[in-house]
């Protein structure tokens, strides 16, 4: 199965801000003022910012004066005595105009110089100057107020100038996804991703704007003032600079919307959010071609800029994965658990590894752990669907993942592999069709189902076709070949199938599924060429050596070891395989068999019923026991045997017409 990809993050907007007026101040003018960030640090366009700027430096200060120092002389006692005359002298009263006019009869600008020398002793006085000091506090807000309202017209007016170049924001969606084949949870894929399109910003053109009409001076309480000529060089550049901003925050958003990972990026100097982007385009588009080097560079770089970035953290690990260097992944997995609490991919691909470690129980809760971040991921409930014991509870998982996304392939495919298994074949025609009409990348695997469906309902020359469609598809299906080699096999062409899975293990040395065709093909070769008994030996170790819990490859390595006449061994790896596939006849029946030639006739009897038990309609249980049935001298039981036989067998199996004759004609 191939790595899955989740998508959590809300955006990261760049930190940092400047004022756009700063562009259009005319040479030589003052910097302007710059509104603080709670991130850092900022500047106007152009300027550097220097952290850490050493103070001005200062002249040293002489010592304070103290007592001692201070000198005086007889003039300086008679000035300062002459001072203090004058400061103790009682003040002379008011000398009142005898011509002039009376307080009552002053003019209003006479009386406004007085405005706050009213006698407060009198009440009447005092409400008065209360009155006057609210007029006063009114008259001064509304002039206040008039200020505001026209410097904000002049800051919309001026902010509609410089941004009217600025793009619309567009709605970022989701990129369309090519789901990963996840045929086994033991690997992963990462989808493959179409990258938007962007518009270079210095083909973006800059509309014509219309001046905003200015307030007229003489209606308000402000000075005149002369607007500058706009510098049409600065105008550009703060065209571009305005579109440089936002095309490195949309770039951030597309970015989180296509590999699902925090992105972590903060925009502390222009172009470091386009740059980042630019290294995980890279490494994205190194790992779809299988460059693990080029990626591994691409991403380093990208964290020694972003150090937090989960998604590049999480794609490093899968480096690591895809190398075979499963410790470097798992710490890398780990650490994008801890960026990402909400990302449930980097558990999902831990629970891979510890399923390449042979630990199903550790996998499990990995999955698990990730199913509670995201609980409706259709990718996390296929594999633990695949991981799961129990049919009927695998059919929920596989059915909540296709209500959660129905064109999810690997969760339709596997749900057709399930029913199949289980016998229901018109359900698992029904997944695969659907598969079939989509024309999704899971054309091929569906078309090789379909061949196992048909080998197993007995056309084989319909499987044969079906598996070499699958294996001449682009991409082929990963096991159309074993399958093909399994049906060459099963029409007498063991020589043809063997060459076939030579070169597929060649191909895919770790493939179990392919070792273990060849140690079957060469077992039946081994009946002109016994050496090949060794080959085929080889074979089925090297298949247990990368899967020990097929049952298949258990229950054909015992009648390998039967060949070689180690009958206590096969009974060992007969039991084996009834251990790891109690729903499986063969092995009951095999097993029974060199029970009863051993001389065990009762347990061999015990076995088969706990067969029957579990297989009620396999055949070949139902034979065995009514012949052994019938050594024991338990002949009624025998017959009811036989006919339960004759009701289960396909009409060409060979042993009806001496099952008919071991009844005499009675349910033939």
């Amino acid at each position: 199965m191939d790595e899955l990809e989740i998508v959590i993050e809300p955006g990261v907007v760049p930190k940092g801000t400047f004022d756009p007026k700063s562009l259009d101040a005319p040479a030589g003018a003052a910097a302007p003022s710059v509104r603080a960030s709670s991130k850092g640090p900022v500047v106007p366009l152009g300027e550097k910012t220097r952290l850490g700027q050493p103070a001005v430096k200062r002249e040293p200060q002489p010592a304070a004066l103290v007592a001692s120092d201070l000198r005086s002389s007889s003039d300086d006692v008679a000035a300062l005595a002459a001072v203090d005359r004058a400061a103790s002298a009682p003040l002379p009263p008011r000398p009142a105009s005898a011509d002039g006019p009376s307080a009552a009869a002053q003019p209003a600008e006479a009386r406004a110089q007085e405005f706050f020398d009213t006698d407060l002793d009198s009440p009447v006085a005092s409400v008065l100057a209360l009155l006057k000091l609210l007029v006063y506090v009114a008259f001064m807000g509304l002039v206040l107020f008039v200020i505001y309202i026209w410097l904000s017209n002049r800051r919309a007016d001026t902010v509609a100038e410089e941004g009217s170049t600025q793009p619309e924001t567009a709605l970022v969606t989701e990129p369309e996804t090519t789901e990963p084949e996840t045929t086994d949870p033991a690997e992963t894929t990462e989808p493959e991703t179409t990258e938007p399109e962007t518009t270079d910003p210095a083909e973006t053109t800059e509309p014509e704007t219309t001046e905003p009409e200015t307030t007229d001076p003489a209606e308000t309480t402000e000075p005149e003032t002369t607007e500058p000529e706009r510098d049409p060089q600065l105008a550009r550049d703060a065209a571009e600079a305005a579109d440089q901003l936002a095309l490195d925050a949309l770039r951030v958003l597309v970015s989180e919307a296509q590999t699902g990972g925090r992105v972590g990026v903060e925009e502390d100097s222009p172009g470091l959010v386009a740059e980042v982007e630019g290294l995980r385009a890279a490494a994205m588009s190194a790992l779809k071609a299988g460059d693990y080097a080029a990626a591994r560079q691409a991403l380093q770089a990208l964290l020694e800029k972003s150090p937090r970035d989960a998604d590049a953290t999480f794609r490093l690990g899968l480096v690591g994965h895809r190398e075979g260097d499963w410790e470097a992944a798992e710490a890398s997995y780990q650490r994008a658990t801890e960026l990402a609490p909400d990302d449930p991919r980097p558990l999902n691909n831990l629970a891979l590894i510890a399923l390449q470690r042979k630990d199903t129980a550790r996998a499990k809760e990995h999955l698990a752990a990730a199913r509670r971040r995201a609980p409706h991921d259709p990718d996390v409930l296929t594999n633990l669907a695949r991981l799961s014991e129990d049919p009927d509870e695998a059919l929920a998982l596989y059915a909540q993942a296709l209500e959660a996304r129905p064109d999810h392939g690997p969760a339709r495919l596997g749900r057709a592999r399930l029913r199949a298994a289980r016998g229901d074949y018109p359900g698992a025609h029904g997944d695969l069709e659907v598969l079939l009409a989509e024309g999704a990348p899971y054309r091929a695997q569906a078309l090789d189902t379909l061949g196992v469906l048909a080998r197993r309902q007995g056309d084989l020359v319909g499987a044969e076709k079906l598996h070499r469609e699958a294996a001449q598809s682009t991409p082929p299906a990963p096991e159309a070949r074993v399958h093909l080699g399994l049906v060459l096999i099963d029409t007498q062409r063991a020589r043809e199938a063997a060459t076939l899975l030579e070169g597929e293990v060649k191909r895919h040395p770790t493939s179990a599924q392919a070792w273990l065709a060849l140690g079957i093909a060469r077992t039946r070769l081994a009946d002109d060429s016994p050496p090949l008994l060794y080959e085929a030996k080889t074979a089925y170790e090297r298949s247990l050596e990368l899967d020990d819990a097929n049952w298949a490859t258990h229950h054909n390595y015992a009648l390998c070891a039967e060949r070689f006449g180690n009958y206590l061994f096969a009974m060992q790896q007969y039991e084996r395989a009834i251990e790891l596939q109690p729903d499986e006849g063969a092995p009951y029946a095999n097993l029974a068999r060199l029970l009863h030639r051993g001389g065990q006739g009762e347990k061999a009897l015990k076995l088969l019923e706990r067969g029957q038990t579990q297989v009620p309609q396999d055949p070949e249980l139902a034979y065995q026991r009514a012949y052994l049935l019938a050594e024991l001298g338990r002949n009624i039981e025998a017959r009811d045997s036989l006919r339960r036989f004759i009701e289960l067998a396909p009409a060409d199996d060979p042993r009806l017409p001496e099952a008919h004759r071991g009844l005499g004609g009675d349910g033939g």
